[in-house]
C-alpha cells in the first residue's frame, strides 16, 4: 500500500514539473526568477531533511509523513490561486521544506516494516513506484492542462497529497522490531545537530561515510546529465533530432525505474557495503567511457549501464542505512544523507557546466572520478566496519 501511495504522490509532483516555467512566465517571471523557483525546492528540502529525520525517529513516522503532506497540500492550493512571482518562490521553498519532512519519514516507514533479508527488494520497489509516478506525471499533466488549464494541476496535486496523507495516517504497519524497542527508539536523545556531530565524529561516523558519498555522487550525476546530455549529443555526436534525444533520456529513465527491483534483489543477496562498492565502480567506469564512445549506439549502451548502476546505488544506500544504522537513528540518517545528496544536485550542474566550456570530456570524467574516489574511500570504511564486527 505504501508503494502505491508514494507513486500517487509523485504522480502529482511529476505533473507540475514540465509546466512550471510556462506557468511562471505567464505571470511575468524572468528566466532568472524561474531559475530561483526551480532552485527553491531543493534548497528547502536540504534544510528540512535532517529535522524531518529527527522527527521520524522521535515520533510516529507515519504521522510525521502525514504532517509533511498536510503542509504540502495547502501550499499547492495557494500556488493555484496566487499570481505573485515572489510569493510563488516562497511557496516553492515551503514545498521543499514539506518534502524534506516527508521523504525521511517514508524511508523510515519502509525500513521499520521490512525484514532485513528483504530490505533491498522493499526499497527497490519503493523507488520504482516513486520514479514511475514521477515519469507518468507529465503525461497525465498534459491531459489535465487541456481540460482544466494549468491551475488544475496544482489543485489535483493537492487532492492527491490529501489522499496519501490520509492513507499514511490510517495505514496499519507492523514493525519488524519489538514494541519494547519501538518505545525506546522514540525517546531519542539529542537534537539533529548533536546527532549529526556524533555521526561525523563519533562511533557511527564510519558507517555513514559510504551512503553519504554515494548519495552525493548519484544526485551530482543525475542533475549534471540534465545539462550535459543534450549539449554533448548535439554538439559532439551530431544528433540534431530532438525526438532521438528525448528517446535517449526516456531509455535512461526506464532503465533506472525498472532496474530498481532488480537492484533490490541483488542488494538482498550481496552484503550491503560491497553492494555500493560494486555499483559505484560500475557508475564511475561508465562515466569515464561515455565521452569515448565512437557512435551514438555505443553511447546508448554505456548509458544504459550507467542508469542501472545509479539505480543499484540508490537502492544500496537506503538498504545499507536500514540495515546498519540503529533503529532509533534511521530517520536522521535518511534525512542527513538526503540533504548531502541535495548538495550534489545543486552543485553538479554548476561544476559540470563550467568544465564543459573548457573541455567537454572533463565534464564526464569529473563525475567518473567522483564515483571512483567514493569507492576507494568507502572501501576503507568497509574495512573498518569488518574490523569492528
Amino acid at each position: 500500500m505504501i508503494f502505491i501511495a508514494v507513486g500517487i504522490f509523485n504522480l502529482g509532483i511529476g505533473m507540475i514539473i514540465p509546466i512550471l516555467p510556462i506557468y511562471a512566465e505567464d505571470y511575468g517571471a524572468t528566466p532568472f526568477l524561474i531559475g530561483l523557483m526551480i532552485s527553491a525546492l531543493p534548497a528547502g528540502r536540504f534544510i528540512s531533511q535532517g529535522v524531518g529525520g529527527y522527527l521520524a525517529d522521535t515520533y510516529d513516522h507515519r504521522i510525521i509523513a502525514s504532517m509533511g503532506m498536510a503542509i504540502f497540500t495547502p501550499t499547492m492550493l495557494m500556488m493555484a490561486t496566487i499570481p505573485n512571482t515572489f510569493l510563488f518562490i516562497l511557496l516553492r521553498f515551503i514545498e521543499g521544506l514539506a518534502e524534506g519532512v516527508i521523504i525521511p519519514a517514508l524511508y523510515t516507514t519502509v525500513a521499520r516494516s521490512t525484514t532485513s533479508s528483504k530490505m533491498g527488494t522493499a526499497f527497490g520497489m519503493f523507488t520504482s513506484f516513486a520514479t514511475i509516478g514521477l515519469a507518468a506525471g507529465p503525461v497525465f499533466g498534459g491531459f489535465l492542462v487541456n481540460i482544466g488549464g494549468m491551475r488544475s494541476l496544482f489543485l489535483v496535486t493537492a487532492a492527491m497529497s490529501f489522499i496519501v496523507a490520509s492513507v499514511m495516517y490510517i495505514l496499519p504497519i507492523q514493525s519488524k522490531v519489538s514494541e519494547e524497542n519501538n518505545t525506546t527508539q522514540r525517546r531519542t536523545k539529542g537534537n539533529p545537530f548533536t546527532v549529526l556531530a556524533q555521526w561525523l565524529y563519533g562511533e557511527q561516523s564510519y558507517q555513514l561515510i559510504s551512503p553519504n558519498l554515494f548519495s552525493f555522487v548519484t544526485k551530482f550525476a543525475f542533475a549534471s546529465l540534465q545539462v550535459l546530455l543534450p549539449l554533448y549529443l548535439t554538439n559532439k555526436l551530431g544528433i540534431t533530432d530532438n525526438r532521438l534525444i528525448g528517446i535517449i533520456f526516456t531509455i535512461n529513465f526506464i532503465v533506472y525505474s525498472f532496474g530498481q527491483p532488480v537492484a533490490g534483489w541483488l542488494s538482498d543477496r550481496i552484503q550491503s557495503s560491497l553492494d555500493m562498492l560494486i555499483s559505484g565502480m560500475l557508475l564511475g567506469v561508465s562515466f569515464m567511457l561515455l565521452p569515448l564512445a565512437p557512435t551514438y549506439l555505443s553511447f546508448i549502451a554505456i548509458f544504459i549501464i550507467e542508469a542501472f548502476a545509479a539505480a543499484w546505488i540508490t537502492v544500496g544506500v537506503r538498504s545499507y542505512i536500514a540495515q546498519n544504522i540503529e533503529q532509533s537513528d534511521t530517520g536522521k540518517a535518511f534525512g542527513v544523507t538526503g540533504s548531502i545528496g541535495d548538495i550534489g544536485g545543486l552543485s553538479g550542474p554548476l561544476i559540470v557546466g563550467a568544465l564543459y566550456q573548457v573541455q567537454p570530456v572533463w565534464s564526464f570524467w569529473i563525475i567518473g572520478l567522483l564515483a571512483l574516489t567514493s569507492v576507494i574511500v568507502s572501501f576503507q570504511a568497509y574495512k573498518i566496519n569488518v574490523q569492528k564486527l
